[in-house]
């Protein structure tokens, strides 16, 4: 983009030159004969039919007008190949199918995908039968993904007829892809306001909608499979968007509707953080690939749902052009304790150790005694055998940013 800019620069330089020239040569000739001037006007006119050509190639005199931010795609359709019950075989297509990078992941344990944009993938349905699919790709250094949970129903259980989905906002208008769970059903039947609009055998459907109208669609699933119907309702309220200028610097923000701005959370948290977008209309993706929980036009983070390895995540907004990151830390109040030589026959010594240093606060307790220990990262404590024979319950809770995560307690027990 740079080395564009730079050629058309010197592209119009050099046409700048040439009417100078021009200027000065008919001006020295303005009193010759009349030929003379018939021929320089000859001239003239090759010239100009040359510097025409030299536009055209070079393309229009504003840069904002030639060079536009990359866009790529990460969306991805799946069809399903085959289905026993045992092992279903997928194939997934990427949009894009230009990428110089295709990482998929299949949400099991088998082999990743290769770097290419059709995969065919099959999937044990004896393990599991509900998989999150997840593709990021990359072109000219920009990097987007997308997430799809895939859902194989048994034959003889009633289907499930919930759909999720994603908006994005681009030129005044929303987009909404929908995505049923349920993907090999025999039909798909999606009504907007009780009004049937799609009717096909596709898991997935988009609608647009005009974002200067502040409305609420209801969204209808009907679907069949093997004979079973059933049925999903979701209600979205469509907001208008304040127009901005590209060329504006935009002051965008993420961050969580939080009295204390937290920052580390616990694993297991059941509760629904709501993220405060500045300005509205943009994408959220995260740093795992993983799908970010909306409702309403609302988006959600539930520490609840992220694996306990999982010790950083950071969520990024982005909207016309402009970037912001929140990362969350995860409090891991997990431990290890190992008995030291030096233990006798009527007592033993321990020394516990937490995982992760760093903390402003280590409280351990024990179920056996009352007294304080050091709030330290690791302790060294001897307990009495005959306490040990009926059990002794140790618990740790760790504290950062006034945020207090207690461990699932340990069990020491000696016989």
């Amino acid at each position: 983009m740079k080395n564009a800019l730079i050629s058309k620069v010197l592209t119009y330089s050099f046409i700048g030159a040439i009417g100078l020239i021009l200027f000065l040569d008919l001006k020295s000739r303005f009193n010759e004969t009349e030929e003379n001037v018939l021929a320089f006007k000859n001239r003239v006119d090759s010239l100009e039919k040359h510097i025409n050509d030299l536009i055209s190639v070079a393309g229009p005199s504003n840069p904002n007008d030639s060079i536009k931010e990359e866009q790529i795609d990460a969306s991805f359709k799946d069809s399903i190949l085959s289905n026993d019950g045992k092992t279903a075989v997928v194939r997934f297509t990427a949009v894009t199918q230009d990428a110089y990078t295709y990482a998929w992941s299949f949400g099991d344990k088998g082999s990743p995908g290769d770097n290419k944009p059709i995969q065919i993938h099959s999937f044990n349905l004896l393990k599991q039968r509900d998989y999150l699919v997840v593709l990021k790709i990359t072109k000219n250094d920009v990097t987007d993904a997308d997430t799809l949970n895939i859902g194989f129903g048994k034959k003889d259980e009633q289907p499930d007829a919930s759909f999720g989905y994603n908006a994005v906002h681009e030129k005044k208008n929303w987009k909404y892809k929908f995505r049923a769970m349920t993907r090999d059903a025999d039909n798909y039947k999606w009504y907007i306001n009780d009004s049937l609009t799609v009717d096909n055998k596709l898991p997935d459907v988009s609608f647009v909608f005009k974002d200067n109208v502040k409305k609420e669609i209801k969204i209808k699933l009907i679907l069949t499979k093997d004979s079973r119907k059933a049925e999903h309702i979701l209600n979205i309220k469509i907001l208008p968007v304040e127009p901005v200028n590209r060329n504006d610097t935009v002051n965008v923000s993420i961050t969580f509707r939080l009295k204390n701005n937290e920052q580390y959370f616990c694993y297991g948290d059941k509760q629904s953080y709501e993220f405060v977008l500045n300005p509205p209309g943009g994408k959220i993706t995260r740093s795992d690939g993983g799908n970010v929980e909306s409702a309403n036009n609302k988006y959600y983070f539930t520490p609840g749902t992220i694996n306990s390895k999982t010790k950083r995540l950071t969520f990024y907004y982005t909207i016309n052009r402009q970037k912001s990151a929140y990362t969350v830390v995860f409090l891991d109040p997990s431990f290890q304790y190992q008995r030291e030589p030096d233990s006798t026959k009527n007592q033993t010594k321990f020394k516990f150790i937490a995982v992760t240093g760093g903390y402003d606060d280590y409280t351990w307790k024990f179920s056996d005694t009352k007294e304080e220990f050091p709030r330290t990262q690791s302790i060294t404590r001897t307990i009495n055998n005959k306490k040990l024979a009926n059990g002794v319950t140790v618990t740790l809770s760790v504290t950062g940013q006034k945020k207090t995560c207690p461990s699932n307690p340990s069990e020491l027990k000696i016989k």
